[in-house]
């Protein structure tokens, strides 16, 4: 019972410090700045065509590097 209580305590005291923190962290101004332009147009659309070739490129190395190692680990 003792432990199970020195657990509840920690454990909620630690995500209400994490939360107390974050939004400490969050209120920082750090100098941020909104983006001028947004992308749009023609730039916006060569931009997604990109990242979805890109992602789609990983994605085929990946699967091709699990294809080519799996039957070379031994069971």
């Amino acid at each position: 019972i003792v432990a199970t209580l020195i657990v509840a305590f920690h454990h909620s005291t630690r995500m209400v410090m994490y939360y107390g923190y974050e939004r400490l962290w969050a209120g920082v101004a750090w100098d941020r700045c909104e983006a001028e332009t947004p992308l749009t147009g023609n730039i916006a659309w060569a931009a997604k065509l990109a990242w979805a070739v890109a992602a789609i490129v990983v994605i085929v190395l990946l699967l091709a590097i699990v294809l080519y190692v799996t039957p070379l680990v031994k069971q």
